[in-house]
C-alpha cells in the first residue's frame, strides 16, 4: 500500500449533506411481481447527483449471491453468480457478475416494470467531523461507527456526493498518518453519456489524505483462457481529486 502523510485537514471540506446516514438500519425491501414473499437487504453506502437546481438520489444495496429460494438441493445457484442493486425513486439496475460470462446480464428499468412493491427505509442522524487526526484515531480506537462523506466534481455543473461507511482503515499513530480502503460505494463513470443510473457503478476506494482517493470500478477484465466470455471484477482503477469529510454519526432521526 502506498502511503502518505495524512497532512490535509484544513480547507478541503466537502460541501455536504447535513444529515448522514445510519448504515446500521437501513434497508431496501422489494416484493418482485407474482411472487410470494419479500426481500430485504441492507444498505451499502448512497449517491447523491446535484447538477443546478436538480438533485436524484441513488442507494446501493448489500450485494448477495444468487440463491435457490426455499429450495431442497444446493442453495446456491449454478453457475453461480452475485448481485448487487441499486435504486432511486423511479429506476432500478441490477448488477450480475458470474465467474464466467458471455454478455452483459444486468437489468436497468422502471421500478414499476419489475417490482409489485419496494420500500427503502434509510435512518439518517446528525454527526461530528473528525477535524484532525487526533479525532480519527480517537474514533477508530474508540470503535465508533466512521461515514465518509466525498464530494466530486464531474463536469457541465454536476456535483456527486458519495456517502458510505469506512468498513476498514489503517492508523499509524506514531507518524500520525492512516489510510481508509473499504467498498463497495457507489460512483459515477467518466462518461457523461445516458441516464443517470447509467453512470453510476459499484467501485471499492481507498484515500490517505481528504483531497484525492483511488477508486476501483466494477469492469471487464477482458478474455478468459479458454473461453469466449469476459470476467469482470473491481479492476477499473482510476485516480481523482476529491473533497472528503470523515464523520461519527450521532442521534438517530428515523425516516422512512
Amino acid at each position: 500500500m502506498n502511503y502518505r502523510q495524512a497532512s490535509v485537514f484544513h480547507g478541503h471540506d466537502a460541501v455536504m449533506s447535513e444529515l448522514t446516514i445510519d448504515f446500521t438500519s437501513s434497508f431496501v425491501t422489494w416484493k418482485l411481481h407474482d411472487a410470494a414473499d419479500f426481500g430485504r437487504f441492507s444498505i451499502d453506502a448512497a449517491c447523491i447527483l446535484n447538477s443546478g437546481s436538480s438533485t436524484e438520489t441513488f442507494f446501493l444495496a448489500a450485494g448477495v449471491m444468487a440463491g435457490n429460494v426455499y429450495g431442497d438441493g444446493y442453495l446456491l445457484r449454478q453457475p453461480p453468480y452475485r448481485y448487487q442493486a441499486v435504486f432511486s425513486e423511479s429506476h432500478y439496475r441490477i448488477f450480475r457478475v458470474y465467474a464466467s460470462q458471455h454478455q452483459d446480464q444486468d437489468t436497468i428499468g422502471k421500478i414499476g416494470e419489475r417490482f409489485e412493491r419496494l420500500e427503502l427505509s434509510i435512518n439518517r442522524s446528525d454527526y461530528r467531523k473528525l477535524e484532525n487526526f487526533d479525532a480519527i484515531i480517537g474514533a477508530t480506537f474508540g470503535m465508533l461507527p466512521i461515514n465518509a462523506h466525498v464530494e466530486l466534481e464531474l463536469g457541465y455543473s454536476t456535483t456527486a456526493e458519495l456517502i458510505f461507511p469506512v468498513r476498514h482503515i489503517n492508523i499509524e499513530s506514531d507518524r500520525q498518518r492512516f489510510q481508509a480502503e473499504t467498498g463497495p460505494v457507489l460512483a459515477p463513470l467518466e462518461d457523461h453519456s445516458g441516464t443517470a443510473i447509467d453512470r453510476l457503478m459499484p467501485a471499492f476506494i481507498a484515500f490517505n489524505q481528504l483531497d484525492d482517493l483511488s477508486l476501483a470500478f466494477l469492469a471487464e477484465t477482458g478474455s478468459i483462457s479458454g473461453d469466449t466470455g469476459y470476467g469482470r471484477f473491481y479492476c477499473g482503477i482510476r485516480k481523482t481529486a476529491a473533497r472528503i469529510c470523515l464523520v461519527v454519526p450521532e442521534n438517530q432521526r428515523k425516516e422512512t
